[in-house]
């Protein structure tokens, strides 16, 4: 035991001995604080928000309540708020807030939470086989996260000037992070960064496979190539380890409860728990040929209609298909899709021998002598787990089966062509306002609250802040475009829309929305504020339309995809190509059941209704909106 210390040691010694120069040291990296807004200023802008969703007396009375709730109540918890921002200078005044948010949610994390980010295919076909495509895959990711440790990835950010680098402590529990369910929440985060394993899943199996030697060294593509195809050919039949996937779709409580029965069926268990959950990402496998795009984003998003197995609780879950499609399926408490997407984008691009616009190793420190072997994760059991599982099958069952995933791939045009309408048509803002003329056209209804991700990662800690692109402007254009004569007069609907969409979104991403100071707010006055966070905020937070643009640097991300926010609502995932637009939209055709608090904190009611929501539909609808946005410019 001592002797192979001994020479462990001396490989780790002699490995950063020969290990390159940091280029970059995110450590030094110093972004300002998130600002934390005068209270009057939030009020000010809540207050514009709130004026095209509610009635005139509605408003009237919420301007009142805001008022009495800045005059006394808000202003000492304002305080509350600086003394905190002053207390710990290494985090933002909403983190503590919006951590306790994502991991105190007690619903299930697939669809409610859990997003997925699909890659394009590889540009060479010839490495779209399953196992080739995962091995390029995994290896990249490898060789990726072993130049963030070497110091050989470029940070978010412009180089010049140095401040305006982004934070990047979001990168810290990217891999080898899982959540653990605690009944009654909030959960926790399990990040070991020490993991040299992945560890993949193939229908009922789950395999551990070392890829990393203990100086840092990764196992090379040809060798994870060669054991991805040796778990393709083992026999898949189901085993006791395959439903403990499953509970990770439960609710946390559910979850929480038969984790603990689980560790208590068998000493192994917590050996093979650790392996599953320390694992730095997981690998499925899937065994299900999707036959058209609808059917890929269903794998994606949920394991697709055959229940393929996913540990929804795993940071990132790189997915494959047998046809060789691919994407990440991630838990969302950890991270925002930006920083998810950065890595992501680097991979493909290198996995295609292409440049990414940022600077990334080229090759990686590997073993090419060493082939790791494939390792079976075993769990023993018990029939308390057993019934646990079952009842988790069935509620998974009914929450996938209440959801509708329909895509959209708009190839009229793209990005390219909206720029050159004139500066004040950008591509997102024009996006946006199809979105909102098409929900419109279908449900006659245009007083909606609509949210888009404002990243705030140019202040430390930040993660995002709400751009509501429900305006009076986006009103007035969904109410009247149909009905307005003339281009001129479309087109300064459209115009004001979008010019405003655009300021409403650079003031989100300079931290001056008002989501994340209200909510953070609300937590902090607890039931204290019944009027002030009452049935106002709860149309501000409804999110009718809950919206997130991926795009990216060259072709190599096709979309998201996550589940609408509120029961009947949408959620619209999107990437605005050079000459192309992908949606991946999500509605429910009856209600989830969860209750509770929902993403954001707002209660959401359980009842039976069925919902006249029709994704497919609203897809047809913004094809139609932007090609008449189109004739405005012909």
């Amino acid at each position: 035991m001592h002797c192979g210390c001994t020479r462990r040691l001396a490989a780790v010694r002699r490995h950063l001995a020969s290990a390159p120069h940091r280029k970059y040291d995110w450590s030094t990296i110093r972004p300002p604080p998130l600002p934390l807004p005068p209270l009057e200023d939030t009020i000010s802008r809540y207050l514009e928000q709130l004026k095209p969703l509610l009635s005139t007396e509605s408003h009237a009375e919420a301007a009142r309540e805001a008022a009495e709730f800045e005059r006394v109540l808000g202003k000492d918890l304002q305080q509350q708020l600086k003394r905190s921002v002053e207390a710990d200078r290494t985090t933002s005044y909403v983190k503590p807030f919006w951590d306790a948010m994502y991991l105190g949610g007690r619903y299930p994390v697939v669809i409610n939470s859990n997003p997925f980010v699909a890659w394009h295919p590889h540009p060479d076909p010839t490495q779209q086989s399953q196992a080739t495509r995962t091995a390029g895959l995994v290896h990249k990711m490898l060789t990726w996260r072993q130049g963030m440790e070497n110091g050989l990835v470029e940070p978010d950010g412009p180089a010049e000037p140095p401040n305006r680098r982004l934070c990047m402590t979001e990168y810290e529990k990217l891999f080898c992070t899982s959540r653990i369910p605690v009944v009654g929440g909030p959960d926790v985060h399990l990040t070991e960064p020490s993991a040299r394993h992945i560890v993949v899943l193939r229908g009922a199996a789950v395999y551990k496979l070392n890829v990393v030697r203990d100086d840092g060294r990764i196992s090379s593509e040809r060798a994870i190539e060669t054991a991805m195809a040796e778990i393709l050919e083992f026999p898949t039949e189901r085993d006791p380890s395959a439903a403990v996937a499953t509970l990770t779709a439960a609710d946390r409580d559910h979850w929480g409860r038969a984790r603990t029965s689980l560790l208590e069926a068998d000493p192994a268990n917590k050996v093979g728990l650790n392996t599953i959950e320390s694992a730095i990402l997981h690998v499925c496998l899937d065994q299900t040929v999707p036959t058209n795009r609808k059917e890929v984003y269903e794998t994606f998003l949920y394991g697709g209609k055959n229940g393929e197995s996913r540990w929804y609780d795993k940071s990132v879950s790189l997915i494959c298909t047998p046809s060789g499609d691919a994407a990440v399926n991630f838990e969302h408490s950890p991270f925002d899709g930006s920083t998810l997407i950065r890595m992501m984008n680097d991979v493909w691009h290198m996995a295609a021998g292409l440049s990414s616009g940022k600077d990334v190793p080229s090759t990686a420190a590997e073993d090419i002598s060493w082939t790791p072997r494939p390792e079976r994760v075993a769990l023993v059991m018990s029939p308390e787990v057993r019934g646990a599982t079952q009842a988790a099958s069935a509620s998974f069952g009914s929450l996938k089966g209440a959801l509708n995933v329909s895509p959209v791939h708009f190839d009229d045009f793209g990005a390219a062509e909206i720029r050159g309408w004139g500066r004040d048509y950008g591509p997102d803002g024009v996006l946006h306002m199809a979105f909102q003329l098409a929900y419109g056209r279908i449900h006659k209804r245009h007083n909606i609250s609509v949210y888009s991700a404002a990243s705030t990662k140019a202040f430390l800690r930040g993660r995002t802040e709400a751009a509501r692109c429900a305006t009076a402007e986006s009103v007035a254009l969904a109410q009247h475009f149909s009905s307005t004569t003339g281009r001129e007069a479309r087109r300064e609907l459209l115009r004001a829309a979008v010019r405003k969409h655009r300021a409403m979104s650079k003031e989100a991403g300079k931290g001056l929305g008002v989501d994340r100071h209200l909510f953070s707010l609300s937590c902090l006055a607890a039931n204290r504020a019944p009027h002030m966070f009452g049935t106002a905020w709860a149309a501000h937070q409804k999110s009718t339309l809950s919206t997130s643009n991926c795009s990216v640097f060259g072709p190599s991300i096709i979309t998201p995809g996550f589940g609408a926010v509120c029961d009947d609502g949408y959620g619209l995932g999107y990437v605005i190509g050079a000459d192309a637009i992908d949606v991946c939209i999500t509605n429910f055709t009856a209600s989830r059941g969860t209750g509770g608090a929902g993403f954001g904190g707002v209660k959401q009611a359980v009842n039976d209704t069925v919902y006249n929501t029709d994704a497919a539909r609203l897809g047809s609808e913004i094809a139609t909106a932007l090609r008449e946005f189109r004739e405005l410019f012909a």
